[in-house]
């Protein structure tokens, strides 16, 4: 996995995955579920497959004919990615409380 800080939005796709490793997620759910605009959502969604922590595959074409729509792209997690997805969420965190810190000190807050 390419060390690499996470936006606001990156993190909470990836805090969505990591509450349900094992499901498969479409696109418009993740829209619905995170309010990210699927302009921005999509190159994301692409960022996180490329860098190993999420993988896709396309619905067959026998479940979406049942359903009458189009296949959809599904996303997970990937198994093997999941310990990196949460300690690059740990670090976030971390280095989010170390920016405030250092903000509330230059400010004389502390």
């Amino acid at each position: 996995m390419a060390e690499r800080r996470l936006s606001d939005q990156t993190s909470e796709v990836l805090r969505l995955f990591l509450n349900d490793p094992l499901r498969e997620i479409y696109g418009r759910e993740i829209i619905v579920k995170t309010r990210i605009p699927s302009g921005s959502l999509y190159p994301i969604l692409h960022r996180l497959e490329a860098t190993g922590f999420l993988v896709s595959k396309w619905e067959t074409l026998e479940r979406a004919a049942e359903l009458s729509r189009r296949p959809r792209r599904e996303y997970r997690l990937n198994p093997d990615a999941a310990d990196q997805a949460r300690a690059a969420l740990n670090r976030r965190r971390r280095s989010g409380a170390q920016i405030a810190s250092h903000r509330a000190i230059r400010s004389g807050a502390v």
